[in-house]
């Protein structure tokens, strides 16, 4: 049992929040980032992830940018040392209008200091997308939104 609890002593770490750099959706044809809350549990790897497309802030509810920046579980997450990988399931637009599919991702990435470089595959096997996420405090998350609740609040 001993020497199962060891390698745990030597895995990064990766818990906390991380924004990827900004990619092309290529279907809604817009950017979008990914922003991961992970933690761990010795081997295991757990959290939430989010696409965030800063062209449907204040948009959420219509067309393609419905379901933009829900939240979706990481699945299947795994870390050893500086390696992580894990899944996760969307419900994305289609490139028909008003349809809706559901598309696993995959993540594959190394830890390096608060940076992961990440390697991305998607279940139509579309080329795989490589990014970089660097670590980040949650008090800087998405100044558009604070600054769109800052204004709503003003109105009142």
């Amino acid at each position: 049992k001993l020497i199962h609890v060891i390698p745990a002593f030597y895995q990064a770490n990766v818990s906390g929040d991380w924004r990827s750099d900004f990619l092309t959706d290529p279907v809604i044809k817009a950017d979008f980032q990914y922003i991961f809350s992970l933690k761990t549990d010795r081997d295991m790897l757990y959290g939430t992830a989010r696409r965030l497309v800063p062209s449907c802030l204040g948009h959420e509810d219509s067309g393609i940018c419905k379901n933009h920046d829900k939240p979706a579980a990481v699945v299947d997450g795994r870390i050893n040392g500086k390696e992580i990988s894990f899944s996760c399931n969307w419900r994305l637009p289609s490139s028909e209008p008003w349809k809706w599919v559901q598309m696993r991702e995959s993540f594959h990435g190394r830890i390096n200091g608060d940076e992961i470089r990440f390697i991305r595959q998607d279940g139509s096997n579309a080329p795989a997308a490589e990014f970089l996420c660097r670590r980040f405090a949650p008090a800087e998350d998405e100044p558009e939104k604070q600054e769109r609740n800052s204004n709503n609040n003003s109105a009142q």
